[in-house]
């Protein structure tokens, strides 16, 4: 089914809006994929591998298709081609990465097993922010033209929709997901499309974060008899904090991280990389300080920082179009 994807596209732009004719093989190549993820989504690394297929597929027929894609005369905009390539990405975005992904989180919600996660080991508690997006997502998904509202239970082992939250109606009824949807509900998650990047970026950034800042403790632990008192009480507040094998920090103080980059120096446990001291040292590192990072690009899978490059990259200027 991959290689039906390799067509030549059809595009046709009323009210300037771009709509791809001729979508059946990507519909087909969609609704396959979903039914890939579904059948591994108990398998965390065959899923993962699914995804990263997923993306690495995309860029290959986005090359393909800014090469063959066929638009009308009449396209719009001043920089004609340039145009059509931020506007073409943004399709296939949609259809081989956004489709496959809703078709499959459709189905897990119908299944009353779409996943909830927890945000509260960030610095900055952003939870509720993650589930205003999520309402939404969930709200169109399931074509519902009114507000949602989902009851969390907080308890951690508790993971699924079944379990841990019930999706309610405004006058707080529960929705029963298998009924009939409404044909009228055309909008999009716009919620979610503008809460999501912050979070995506702040995720991001205390990832690299905690990347370093593992790394140091790892390396802090073995010098511990030859450590000043100082550094002794800087390592006494970070030893310990440990989460699924991951080190969170939850100070916000530039100055102590550049203390703890200085200490990482001092003993050759971080390397000398002002990119790394960049992102490390920072308190609020902005999605472009990721993109531009080649500490980033060395930790975060390839098909996933050029997916965030396609999302995020300012030339490209893809999360200010719209399908």
């Amino acid at each position: 089914m991959d290689e039906n994807c390799f067509y030549r596209k059809v595009f046709d732009a009323p009210d300037s809006r771009i709509v791809l004719t001729n979508p059946e093989p990507a519909r087909a190549y969609a609704d396959e994929k979903r039914q890939l993820l579904l059948e591994s989504k108990n398998d965390s690394y065959a899923h993962s591998a699914i995804k990263q297929q997923l993306l690495s597929f995309f860029q290959k027929i986005y090359a393909y298709d800014c090469e063959n894609a066929i638009f009308p005369n009449s396209f719009p905009g001043q920089d004609v081609e340039n145009h059509k390539k931020q506007k073409l990405l943004v399709q296939d975005i949609y259809w081989y990465v956004g489709l496959p992904l809703k078709l499959f989180h459709q189905e897990l919600i119908n299944r009353n097993s779409f996943s909830f996660i927890d945000l509260s080991w960030m610095q900055i508690n952003y939870q509720e922010v993650y589930e205003v997006a999520v309402k939404e997502y969930v709200r169109v998904l399931l074509e519902i033209p009114h507000p949602v509202t989902i009851k969390i239970n907080r308890k951690m082992e508790e993971v699924t929709l079944g379990n841990r939250y019930q999706t309610v109606d405004e006058q707080g009824n529960a929705i029963d997901i298998s009924t009939p949807k409404s044909n009228d509900v055309k909008d999009h998650a716009i919620a979610t499309t503008y809460l999501l990047p912050p979070l995506i970026e702040n995720i991001l950034a205390w990832y690299l974060k905690n990347s370093v800042l593992a790394l140091w403790l790892d390396g802090i632990r073995r010098q511990r008899q030859y450590l000043t008192e100082t550094e002794k009480n800087i390592l006494g507040r970070l030893d310990g904090l440990e989460h699924e094998g991951h080190v969170f920090f939850v100070g916000n103080k530039e100055d102590f991280f550049r203390m703890v980059w200085t200490i990482g120096r001092k003993y050759n446990i971080l390397p000398d990389d002002d990119n790394m001291k960049d992102v490390f040292c920072k308190e609020n590192v902005m999605i472009g300080n990721i993109l531009r990072s080649s500490y980033a690009r060395s930790i975060i899978k390839e098909e996933y920082f050029q997916l965030l490059e396609c999302l995020f990259d300012s030339k490209r200027k893809t999360t200010r179009l719209t399908r």
